[in-house]
């Protein structure tokens, strides 16, 4: 082999070797999202959620798989909102959803 097929094999390896990074991140597994979700009512009973749901859906999301939900709901007292959120909030979730300004509020005072 003479010198300068030496240089273009080991320019060539230099190359290869720079994509690795590129190819292992590629397969690496999209984040997957929390989101802190506080209900005063009920998850089975809150439309609000259900449309969350099917949008999140419909922009190709999937719970399991790139979104995890914490659930707190008040069934419909809402002295135990504060609680609630505050231990929504210790969970240090991505994204927090709720619907209504008193559960906004309990959430912004943690």
């Amino acid at each position: 082999m003479s010198i300068g097929s030496n240089r273009r094999a080991f320019i060539g390896g230099l190359g290869a070797a720079a994509t690795w990074p590129l190819a292992a991140h590629s397969q690496q597994r999209a984040k997957v999202h929390h989101l802190g979700v506080l209900l005063f009512s009920t998850p089975s009973t809150d439309p609000t959620l259900k449309i969350v749901h099917s949008s999140l859906n419909a922009l190709g999301y999937v719970e399991g798989r790139d979104l995890i939900f914490a659930y707190r709901y008040a069934d419909g007292h809402p002295e135990r909102l504060a609680e609630l959120a505050a231990a929504l909030v210790q969970e240090k979730p991505d994204l927090n959803v709720h619907n209504t300004h008193r559960v906004s509020q309990q959430c912004r005072s943690r």
